[in-house]
């Protein structure tokens, strides 16, 4: 069950260790070490974790599914106590991207989905921001642990394109848009990607270096 796995991936991050036991975890979770095992493995297929197994010891890694699924479920019992911060702003530097953007936009399967789950058909490329402060990059880490918009990922001609996380926004309280969060990225956590209606760079006369607003709504 869902927080079966979020009451072991939590556990796993407390710990603080490379190497545990299940003899450690069946305590705290008040489970035989059969159970824990057999858990372990679940979690390890789902591609939450990944475990090793070392001279010294069991090894066990949260993978980025893992921790988006954390961050999730945190977002979700925020909501529900209604603690969570409906607004949240962080600030980047506009920088050059790889041209990834506009090939992915530019493909059908995912513009028509844009359109349906955003309700605007996107300028087929991204406005790339690099955070540079610690306290923008919590807050942008902060946006994308809400509940995303998922644009389905599929497959064409022999290749695989995956699932896309959004983030409605609005950029410098003028252009509304999303950040996009793609399954599969070369992009550094520091590296923001927006898409919007219109080209940023043009309707806001943006070169590389100018900083940017971004506030999630």
């Amino acid at each position: 069950m869902r927080y079966d796995d979020i009451e072991i991936i939590s556990l796993i991050l407390r710990l603080k260790k490379d190497i545990i036991s299940t003899g450690e975890f069946a305590p705290a979770l008040g489970l035989s070490q059969q159970s824990v095992s057999r858990k372990i493995r679940e979690l390890e297929s789902n591609g939450l974790i990944k475990k090793e197994i070392t001279a010294r010891g069991q090894k066990i890694t949260v993978l980025a599914k893992g921790l988006s699924l954390l961050r999730t479920t945190l977002n979700e019992l925020n909501e529900a106590v209604g603690s969570i911060k409906k607004n949240l702003m962080f600030k980047g530097f506009v920088v050059s991207g790889l041209g990834e953007g506009s090939y992915y936009l530019g493909q059908d399967k995912y513009f028509v989905q844009f359109l349906d789950k955003l309700g605007f058909s996107p300028f087929k490329g991204t406005l790339n921001l690099r955070i540079k402060e610690d306290s923008n990059l919590d807050a942008k880490e902060a946006v994308i642990s809400k509940v995303p918009i998922i644009i389905n990922g599929f497959s064409d001609s022999g290749r695989t394109f995956g699932d896309i996380m959004c983030f409605r926004c609005k950029i410098n309280n003028e252009v509304e848009g999303a950040i996009i969060v793609p399954k599969r990225t070369h992009h550094d956590d520091r590296i923001v990607e927006i898409i919007a209606p219109v080209c940023l760079r043009e309707s806001m006369t943006l070169v590389d270096g100018d900083e940017v607003e971004v506030t999630s709504y």
